[in-house]
């Protein structure tokens, strides 16, 4: 029996809720949040909806949110609510946080169709708090038919969910899932919003010592649509001919991340980001982490186009980075791995427009939100 087997048996046993109270207090104490919710500082935001799971890209965000929150909104204090935690204790949670109070739910990939546990519990947040401000941090918008009537049954019931808030903001992070949000769900009620990833806020440019590393970093789950083995041989091939090294890396740990550990995973990574001289990606926080530490970066696009669309809006004036298209990257991919072997970097502006932007939409908040 694996530990995943072996989990789901304790669990569904006589001492399952004991296991989810060590879970919890071992992820981020409800005890501590509950504590610092009855005693808050002035003004106080809470950020909800965080992650204690493997994904680092998620846990960038949520660690930057809160640096976002405190540092540009100027919230005295942020109260961080994991999901996790949510989940075991909403009545609890509920009940303790008067209607003045902000809530923040984070942003991520994970609004629409493609991952409807993560939906439902949006979903559940915002009917939980319908009567305070809520506003969605950047977020990723899919739904993979939107035509069938299936889909069409999922939207509506999201509309009535999001028409039940007094006051909801929606930022999105690309383009098409701004204007999936103004199809769907423009009633009064909400303000739809573009925004910046929150994984690139405060990021700062930098160059990379030069390394004789190609990596890449790819999917393995239901947001792939490449070809991944035939991408990792034509990289090899492509390294052996170089006499570089070739890699894999991750934006995936190998077993949950704890909210008290999140900021060594993140350093971390940053610090396996920063040792190749080029990686290779279809992982949205893949490509924003090598963005931020300054190395070269080839992109290609997921299921949900969220790579592309962050890349369009936020980081196409990154020199570093570039994008293909995933019709010809087969024949653009080893092309471009020779320019970029070629390619010495250079200053750019591209954290100054994401500074900008985000300090506009910090202002918003503080008007709106506080």
């Amino acid at each position: 029996m694996n530990l995943h087997a072996v989990k789901k048996t304790i669990k569904s046993g006589p001492f399952g809720g004991i296991a989810t109270l060590l879970g919890d207090i071992y992820s981020a104490p409800i005890s501590l949040i509950s504590l610092m919710i009855k005693r808050p500082t002035s003004p106080t935001a809470i950020l909800i909806g965080t992650p204690t799971h493997y994904n680092i890209g998620d846990h960038l965000i949520a660690y930057n949110a809160k640096c976002f929150l405190k540092r540009t909104c100027k919230y005295d204090s942020v109260i961080e609510i994991p999901t996790r935690i949510f989940a075991h204790n909403t009545k609890t949670i509920a009940n303790i946080i008067k209607n003045d109070v902000s809530i923040f739910i984070t942003g991520g990939g994970w609004m629409g169709d493609l991952w409807p546990d993560d939906q439902n519990m949006l979903e559940r947040i915002i009917t939980t708090f319908c009567n305070h401000k809520i506003v969605i941090l950047p977020q990723t918008i899919y739904y993979e038919n939107a035509e069938k009537k299936s889909t069409q049954k999922i939207i509506n019931k999201t509309k009535n969910v999001f028409s039940s808030a007094r006051d909801l903001t929606i930022i999105c992070r690309d383009y098409l899932s701004y204007k999936t949000a103004l199809r769907y769900f423009d009633i009064p009620n909400i303000t739809i919003q573009l925004g910046p990833d929150i994984g690139l806020y405060s990021c700062k440019y930098k160059i990379a010592n030069e390394k004789n590393i190609i990596a890449c970093c790819l999917r393995e789950d239901l947001e792939c649509c490449l070809d991944k083995e035939e991408i990792i041989r034509e990289i090899k091939q492509f390294a052996d001919s170089k006499k570089f090294y070739f890699q894999k890396i991750s934006t995936i740990n190998s077993r949950p991340i704890p909210v008290w550990y999140r900021k060594n995973i993140i350093k971390n990574t940053k610090k396996h980001f920063s040792l190749p001289e080029v990686i290779v990606t279809d992982r949205l926080h893949g490509m924003i982490f090598a963005a931020i530490v300054g190395t070269k970066c080839i992109a290609l696009d997921n299921k949900t186009h969220k790579v592309k669309g962050v890349y369009e809006l936020w980081l196409k004036d990154n020199s570093n980075v570039v994008m293909l298209e995933n019709e010809n990257f087969k024949e653009l991919l080893i092309r471009e791995l020779s320019e970029m072997m070629e390619y010495k970097q250079g200053g750019s502006q591209w954290h100054d427009i994401l500074y900008l932007k985000f300090k506009e939409m910090g202002e918003e908040f503080m008007k709106k939100a506080i």
